[in-house]
This record gives C-alpha cells, sequence and structure tokens, in this order.
C-alpha cells in the first residue's frame, strides 16, 4: 500500500488527510509509514478520499502515476 504516493498524485498535504480521516497529524505519519497499522474503516476512509477501491489500497502497483 503506498498511501504517500497516492497522496502526492492528488496533491493533499498530511495534514489535510488528517483533517479528512478526524485524527491527529502524527497518527496519518504512521499510517503512511506503517500501512498494515490501518483498521479497516481508515482503510475504507482513505480510498474514498483517492476515489478508489478498497483492495485497490491493498494491492497497489509499486509505483502510482495517475489515478
Amino acid at each position: 500500500m503506498r498511501i504517500d504516493e497516492l497522496r502526492r498524485v492528488k496533491k493533499i498535504s498530511q495534514a489535510e488527510m488528517a483533517r479528512r480521516l478526524h485524527i491527529s497529524l502524527s497518527k496519518y505519519v504512521r499510517l503512511e509509514k506503517f500501512p498494515w497499522k490501518c483498521t479497516i474503516e481508515e482503510g475504507m476512509k482513505i480510498a474514498d478520499i483517492f476515489g478508489v477501491q478498497f483492495d485497490y489500497l491493498i494491492f497497489l502497483p509499486e509505483k502510482v502515476t495517475k489515478v
């Protein structure tokens, strides 16, 4: 899961992602570094923000160029 790459492609800051997910910035930074610690609910919200399916996040290709 390369949440950080999706976020950069969409030009969304970490602070904005944290705000949209209703979590602290520090927790969001940890989710980018350790995505396996993400709950299903958080994963679903992240997928919704990026406009992708949850399974796309799980099976995300190595490098993201466009979403």
